[in-house]
């Protein structure tokens, strides 16, 4: 049930214990009532004549024509034990009969408002004398109907034996015994009831985890099947050739995420690309929004080479921030076909990347906007003092920071400025697609031309300068 019905129904007379959905009617107005999809045939709530507290449930004056005054509750899912309520007649009239007929009515989806036709199981009570003396009524609910998991709703009938005589029937402390299955803003139908395997509140249909339930969702950047790429000119802090093909890696996150959409885990896949770079480099992920004991494990790395060092969790020693190194040698990780270079030379065979995938789960669930802020980075020439990173992204513990500001870098880390020139030009770009990059010793500012302007308007303008759009590439200087 909806947790706004739910209060609506809690602050009105009408209450939900356990196993029981009773009417006390001291919600005080019927239109309460009816709102909470309890049905009225010629009953008002009203506080004369009443039997308990404040108000009891009043028809008018009954006949003898079974159906003219009535009572219904809403759409209840019964289980075993007694219907029972509280009822007497206004006055005493020792000449004639008077009775209560209780009834169950199926739900039907082809019927109006969902009634079906009344079973044939019903009970039918006679007030006892005197009339005007409050009597409480109690049957069971039928054991063909009781748990079967099926809505139906319990309908009160009131009538005589002959006409109208002017005597009326009030009605008190209304109690049924199983769950309440209306739905309110569904017109009183019943409550839709949805696969939930996992009890994690997400219906099957929707959960891309229907048997675990601490996932629910994927979600994906940039896209699922999609790759991004995260591109490295490594002559730093020297701008160099400026080709952006030293380092080239391809990658892809998906988020996984709870009912709450929080992330318990993140599945990450990269591979390299192209490697146009004379010295070996290695893969760093910061995660700034992140500190290491926020992760319970990594799997998937590859290192090699020993000379990075790792908490039990998988994470990185020294650090303030979970820092994590998929790669500590790009030789390890691709499959080169001959040339000096990987993938950067026209003319030359294309190698092939081993795809690396990482396993991130955590210690406890994190936003999407904490566990998605990353801050990758290439560590230079295996010396893991060496960092190149994203403009304006701050180095990790372990970079020697003596070298900022040197050579061609125009950082300044007192007013958070790094890993940029004096004109705003980059070390390492990230593009949320795949990244058509400078072949071998071309300048990425003559291959696609809107970056210059992009880059020193510092991401202001020319968002999207890596497209393939009229004016935007010089083919001739681009590897394809």
């Amino acid at each position: 049930m909806k947790k706004i019905a739910l209060i609506a129904l809690l602050t009105s007379g009408f209450l939900l214990n356990g196993q029981t959905v009773s009417n006390d009617f001291e919600s005080g107005n019927r239109s309460i009532d009816q709102g909470n999809c309890w049905g009225f045939g010629g009953f008002s709530v009203k506080t004369n004549q009443k039997i308990n507290g404040s108000y009891s449930a009043r028809s008018g004056s009954i006949n003898n024509t079974n159906g003219s005054f009535w009572l219904h509750s809403p759409w209840i899912k019964l289980t075993a034990g007694n219907i029972t309520f509280d009822t007497r007649l206004t006055s005493d009239d020792g000449s004639r009969n008077y009775y209560v007929e209780i009834s169950f009515i199926p739900y039907d989806a082809n019927a109006s408002f969902g009634q079906g036709t009344a079973l044939s199981t019903k009970y039918t009570h006679t007030y006892t004398l005197p009339h005007s003396t409050p009597e409480t009524v109690s049957y069971p609910v039928p054991a063909s109907i009781a748990d079967d998991g099926n809505p139906y709703k319990v309908r009160l009938s009131f009538y005589n034996q002959s006409g109208n005589r002017n005597r009326r029937a009030v009605v008190d402390d209304w109690s049924i015994p199983g769950t309440y299955s209306a739905d309110p803003s569904n017109n009183c139908l019943p409550l839709v009831s949805v696969a939930d395997a996992d009890s994690d509140g997400v219906p099957d249909d929707e959960d891309e985890y229907p048997n675990d339930p601490d996932k629910a969702y994927n979600s994906y950047f940039p896209a699922s099947g999609t790759y991004g790429t995260i591109a490295f000119e490594d002559l730093w802090p020297s701008k160099g050739d400026y080709d952006f093909n030293d380092l080239v890696v391809d990658y892809n996150a998906n988020y996984v995420l709870n009912a709450s959409n929080e992330v318990v885990e993140m599945n990450t896949t990269v591979y390299v690309r192209a490697v146009g770079a004379g010295v070996i480099n290695a893969f760093g992920i910061q995660y700034p929004s992140l500190s290491p004991s926020d992760i319970s494990s990594v799997t998937g790395y590859v290192h090699t080479d020993g000379y990075i060092n790792l908490s039990a969790n998988g994470t990185e020693v020294g650090q303030t921030n979970a820092v994590i190194i998929p790669f500590d040698n790009v030789e390890s990780v691709i499959n080169r076909v001959g040339g000096a270079f990987y993938n950067t030379v026209a003319g030359e065979g294309v190698g092939q990347s081993d795809s690396i995938k990482m396993k991130i789960t955590f210690s406890s669930p994190q936003s999407l906007a904490d566990a998605s802020d990353i801050d990758p980075f290439m560590i230079k020439g295996r010396d893991r003092t060496m960092e190149v990173h994203l403009p304006d992204k701050a180095p990790t513990d372990l970079a020697n920071v003596n070298i900022l500001g040197t050579g061609d870098d125009d950082s300044n880390p007192g007013s958070n400025r790094y890993y940029k020139t004096v004109e705003n030009y980059p070390w390492a770009i990230l593009v949320p697609r795949q990244f058509v990059y400078p072949a071998e010793k071309n300048d990425i500012v003559t291959a696609h031309t809107k970056f210059a302007a992009w880059a020193q308007s510092s991401g202001g303008s020319f968002t999207n300068w890596y497209e393939d759009e009229s004016g935007y590439r010089d083919p001739s200087k681009l590897f394809q």
